[in-house]
């Protein structure tokens, strides 16, 4: 094992050695999986040794880089069979796609950018709101606690009805 300053003073000299071969250019994640799946066969590394290599269980790695791929390559599984084939992911700007101002005081915040008016569940001043924070309001009571609140509502009720419309006119 190399301690972190051996390695430091060996990277640069590995550079130096072999320098980083573009191999594929990759727009989409098929386009990955198929990249190290080509590198693989043009090596001559079969999906069993990648397998072994990587630390994944027997058949995975083809399930992972098949042309019907039957897995996918994860977040833990990308790493490993990116080092297991020797690849390194490099992220690079496409002079290919349209230019973008990428100043980041001229860009509008997507509510804005919408212009979109406010939703039920954010307006508090809507009956939709108020029914919203009641029902949650309900789930927190137990069931003997709602069926009391319930039964006061209807007597209240049936009192309102029973009740005279108003003073009567003399």
């Amino acid at each position: 094992m190399t301690t972190p300053a051996a390695s430091a003073t060996a990277e640069p000299a590995q550079a130096a050695a072999g320098a980083l071969q573009p191999i594929a250019t990759v727009r989409s994640y098929d386009d990955l999986r198929r990249a190290v799946a080509n590198h693989c066969d043009r090596v001559g590394m079969s999906r069993m040794e990648l397998d072994a290599e990587a630390g994944l269980t027997d058949g995975h790695s083809a399930k992972l880089l098949s042309a019907r791929a039957r897995k996918k390559l994860g977040i833990v599984t990308l790493g490993r069979v990116m080092a297991a084939a020797g690849l390194v992911l490099i992220v690079a700007i496409d002079p290919d796609a349209p230019h973008r101002d990428l100043n980041a005081s001229k860009l509008v915040s997507r509510s804005r950018r919408y212009d979109r008016t406010k939703h039920w569940r954010r307006d508090r001043k809507s009956s939709a709101w108020g029914k919203r924070m009641a029902a949650l309001r309900a789930l927190k009571l137990s069931g003997p606690q709602r069926s009391q609140i319930a039964r006061n509502a209807a007597l209240a009720r049936h009192r309102r009805r029973a009740a005279p419309a108003g003073p009567a006119a003399d």
